[in-house]
């Protein structure tokens, strides 16, 4: 009788590791670059990679979502828009003064909202 009930709790144990391994961690980066000279005015843009099917969702709002930061001139809009989105923040890199500041978030996603 204890071997049945073991038996049964290992079951249980394995279906609810099982559901785990459908959370997929999806990356993005969006850019900062001056307008001009020192000004905190920023063309801010969402880089969406090179692979298109390694950032596809059957859900299209997701990217249209992450378009929106295209245009913005303040790094602050643009990450309270992407925190808004349920994006966490991970980094930030730059390579000089003159380059640009790029931004680097993760979110989850079900592997069933992915195509």
């Amino acid at each position: 009788m204890i071997k049945k009930i073991l038996f049964a709790f290992f079951m249980l144990g394995i279906r609810y590791t099982s559901f785990s391994q459908s959370i997929i961690n999806k990356y993005c980066e969006i850019e900062a670059y001056h307008k001009s000279g020192f000004t905190s005015v920023f063309t801010i843009r969402f880089v969406p990679g090179n692979i298109d099917s390694l950032f596809s969702f059957k859900d299209s709002s997701v990217v249209v979502g992450l378009k929106k930061v295209n245009g913005l001139s303040s790094i602050t809009d643009a990450l309270n828009l992407l925190a808004e989105q349920g994006w966490n923040f991970i980094a930030v890199t730059t390579t000089a003064s003159v380059g640009p500041i790029k931004f680097f978030f993760k979110k989850e996603f079900d592997r069933k909202e992915l195509n």
